[in-house]
């Protein structure tokens, strides 16, 4: 009995010290956002900051140019260069994809001629991790498969912009004259 009463005692002092310390709770601000604070920055502030940073026609631009505009002759080779970057980047991208997509072809067709030549000597858990593995190279290569259409789509789409940004750039006027 008494040690069914010293439990009891146990459980109310348990019980005690918890809601103690739930009345207690502070909530403590990271020391990286009370910097934040004191500088008057925020996230977002700091994101758009970083936006606005980077020019993307910057790379383009002759270095000469200064305070006078660009003639005819230079707006076209910028404009005919920063079309030509995306053009290069968004081709490498997807000759990656392509590339990834080859390679799991290729390694699920070894894995089938393997499968076809050795079939007979297998035992059930190799058929199974057989069957694992071709259902894995499956699904990788429908991803790929999706990853380079989508790249396709997003490919066109990104060079329309830039095209479209490139017509109204103010620095690139003299082309529209």
């Amino acid at each position: 009995m008494q040690a069914v009463r010293e439990g009891e005692r146990e459980v109310r002092e348990l019980i005690a010290g918890r809601e103690r310390d739930e009345r207690a709770i502070s909530l403590a601000t990271p020391y990286y956002d009370v910097v934040r604070q004191k500088h008057g920055e925020s996230d977002e502030e700091a994101e758009e900051a970083s936006e606005v940073a980077v020019d993307y026609l910057t790379q383009f631009l002759p270095l000469v140019t200064g305070t006078r505009s660009l003639n005819r002759q230079e707006a076209l080779e910028v404009r005919e260069r920063s079309l030509k970057a995306l053009k290069e980047r968004l081709v490498e991208r997807a000759n990656i994809i392509q590339a990834r997509h080859d390679s799991e072809t290729a390694a699920l067709v070894k894995r089938q001629a393997h499968f076809q030549r050795d079939r007979d000597q297998m035992s059930r858990e190799e058929e199974e991790e057989y069957e694992q593995a071709c259902e894995d190279s499956m699904f990788k290569i429908h991803i790929l498969d999706k990853r380079l259409k989508r790249h396709e789509e997003a490919a066109l789409q990104s060079y329309y912009e830039l095209d479209n940004k490139l017509r109204h750039d103010p620095r690139l006027a003299v082309l529209t004259l």
